[in-house]
């Protein structure tokens, strides 16, 4: 349960990591 927390984290963190990156 802890696992899927912190993927869902990461996942979100990636996303908005990725936003600016696909601008560049």
């Amino acid at each position: 349960m802890l696992r899927a927390s912190v993927d869902s984290s990461a996942c979100e963190v990636l996303v908005i990591v990725a936003q600016p990156i696909d601008r560049l």
